[in-house]
C-alpha cells in the first residue's frame, strides 16, 4: 500500500504532460483496469499519472442514493496501484461547469494525455463526450478506450452494485480490481456500523477479513440479517476487540442466501465450510 496524495479539485495544480484518467469510479472495475493500463503504456520519466474521480459520498445522480463504497475504502484500495495523485470531484461544486470549463480547470490546457472510456461524458447536464476534449484542450493527447464487456453486457458500478444487492459478491468480485469491501466500526458485540449510504447486500452468510489500522487482519464470517444489521464472528472464540474499532471489512464469497427469518443464524455447517474455504485460500497463497 502506497501513500496517496488526494487533491481537492479546486487545489490541483497541473504540470506539463500529465496523464489524466477520468471518470466517476465508484467503484474500481476491471474496464477501469484498462484505462490504468493504458496509462501505464503511455507513461515515461517523470511523467505523472493522476486518477479524477468523484467523491463516492457526495454522490452524484447516476449513483441513485446509494453507493458502492465510502471513500476511505475507496482509496485504501487505489493506493495499491501506481497513481501519482487523486484528483477528488464534488459533484455539487462542478455540476454547472461546462465541458471546456472543466477541463480548462483541470489541465490549464497545458500539454497532458487524457485516457477515458468510450462512453465518457462530462460537463453541465453530461452535453461533452470523448470526442469534444481535444477541441477544449488543443495540448491534450486523447486515448479512448472501448467498453470492456462480458457476454455482451457492459461491466458497471451499477451492474456490480446490483449483484451485491442479491447477494452475488463472487461474480461481484470476478469484475472488480479489488475485492468488494468498505470501512466499519466494530463494537464489543461484533456488531458493524457502516455508511447508511452504502448498498446493502442481501441477508446472507458470507466468508470475509476484518483489517485493523495496523495492518493485522484476520479472516471471519460476516451475517448479515433479516433486519439488514452486520455481524463479524471470528473462528477465534477468545477474539475480543474494543468498542468503535474502525475495520475495513473485505468480502470474499457468499455461502448461503437468507430468505427468511427461520435461516437467520450462522449454524456449524456455515462455521466450518467458511473455515475450510480460507484455510484452502491460506494454503494456496504459499
Amino acid at each position: 500500500m502506497n501513500d496517496l496524495i488526494i487533491y481537492q479539485f479546486q487545489d490541483f495544480a497541473p504540470q506539463k504532460d500529465d496523464i489524466f484518467i477520468l471518470g466517476s469510479f465508484e467503484s474500481f472495475h476491471l474496464g477501469h483496469y484498462n484505462l490504468y493500463k493504458k496509462a501505464l503504456e503511455q507513461k515515461k520519466d517523470n511523467q505523472r499519472i493522476i486518477l479524477v474521480t468523484f467523491n463516492n459520498e457526495i454522490g452524484m445522480p447516476k449513483f441513485n442514493g446509494e453507493i458502492f463504497t465510502d471513500n476511505n475504502y475507496k482509496y485504501k484500495s487505489l493506493s495499491d496501484l501506481k497513481f501519482d495523485a487523486i484528483v477528488e470531484l464534488n459533484f455539487q461544486k462542478i455540476s454547472q461547469l461546462n465541458g471546456e470549463s472543466f477541463i480548462y480547470a483541470l489541465t490549464k490546457n497545458l500539454p497532458c494525455t487524457i485516457i477515458v472510456g468510450k462512453d465518457f461524458k462530462f460537463g453541465k447536464n453530461a452535453s461533452s463526450n470523448c470526442n469534444d476534449i481535444s477541441c477544449y484542450n488543443l495540448d491534450s493527447k486523447v486515448e479512448i478506450v472501448d467498453l470492456l464487456k462480458v457476454n455482451g453486457v457492459k461491466i458497471s458500478s451499477k451492474l456490480i452494485k446490483e449483484l451485491i444487492q442479491y447477494g452475488n459478491i463472487e461474480d461481484s468480485n470476478k469484475l472488480l480490481v479489488f475485492n468488494y469491501g468498505f470501512s466499519a466500526s466494530i463494537s464489543q458485540k461484533m456488531e458493524l456500523k457502516i455508511s447508511e449510504k452504502l448498498v446493502k447486500m442481501h441477508p446472507g452468510i458470507y466468508g470475509a477479513s476484518l483489517l485493523f489500522d495496523n495492518g493485522v487482519g484476520i479472516y471471519g464470517i460476516i451475517h448479515v440479517k433479516m433486519d439488514h444489521s452486520y455481524h463479524f464472528i471470528s473462528f477465534d472464540p477468545k477474539f475480543k476487540i474494543e468498542n468503535d474499532t474502525n475495520v475495513l471489512i473485505q468480502v470474499f464469497k457468499e455461502f448461503r442466501i437468507i430468505s427468511n427469518s427461520q435461516l437467520d443464524n450462522v449454524d456449524e455447517k456455515d462455521f466450518l465450510s467458511i473455515k475450510a474455504f480460507f484455510i484452502n485460500l491460506i494454503q494456496n497463497s504459499n
